[in-house]
């Protein structure tokens, strides 16, 4: 599905295979940017009844900093912590999102340096460009 979702977006940007050699790496990268700023909540995989938490972060894999970040953070919530506890969890989510989120901002400025006006825009509009 993946590749299908990508060979679409190559189509859409109208892109030879030289120039989709070096636009897909900083694509995907974005792609793994964006899912890293992400990373925890309440919802999602993380909720808690559907094969409890420790079940779902086994299969998942490794953790984003922003994910780890969150969970600590939702710890903290879950177990009545003290509030200095809970603002050096939650400084350290805040801290992690950011640096996520320049990571992203880094990612997306190096593809829009390659693309036309018109393949950004396509990006624009597919999310992956802002």
């Amino acid at each position: 599905m993946r590749q299908r979702m990508m060979d679409r977006m190559r189509e859409q940007l109208q892109a030879s295979e030289d120039e989709w050699a070096v636009l897909q790496p900083r694509i995907e990268r974005i792609n793994e940017a964006q899912r890293a700023t992400r990373g925890g909540g309440w919802g999602g995989a993380q909720r808690r009844g559907r094969g409890g938490d420790d079940q779902q972060q086994a299969s998942q894999g490794p953790q984003t900093p922003v994910a780890q970040a969150s969970q600590a953070l939702r710890q903290a919530i879950d177990n009545n912590a003290s509030a200095d506890e809970i603002v050096q969890k939650l400084e350290a989510y805040r801290a992690a999102r950011q640096q996520a989120e320049a990571e992203l901002k880094a990612a997306q400025d190096d593809l829009r340096e390659l693309v036309t006006p018109r393949q950004e825009a396509v990006l624009v509009m597919l999310g992956i460009l802002e």
